[in-house]
């Protein structure tokens, strides 16, 4: 399973709706509490990576990542007990 990581544009300020920030999202059950930190798990060289993450607001079925990933980033959206650090996984 993968996430796509979306980038969306939400006005910084009501009055002026010239200034957007834009900002990191992924969809929130991609986002999982091991050993009380929050984390996600992205692909790398066919392998799951826990990456811990720190959260921002919540966006319907999306939350935001304010750090922890970069854009572009393979983010495993379903995540289950089998899936753990170093763990071999195959892209679809």
């Amino acid at each position: 399973m993968s996430a796509k990581v979306i980038f969306l544009n939400e006005s910084s300020n009501s009055r002026n709706i010239d200034e957007t920030k834009q900002f990191l999202v992924v969809p929130i059950v991609a986002v999982v509490n091991r050993n009380d930190t929050k984390v996600v798990y992205i692909v790398r060289d066919e392998k799951a990576v826990e990456v811990p993450v720190a959260l921002g607001r919540e966006l319907g079925s999306y939350i935001e990542i304010k750090s922890g990933l970069m854009n572009g980033d393979k983010v495993i959206e379903t995540v289950d007990d089998k899936i753990t650090d170093g763990v071999k996984v195959t892209v679809k």
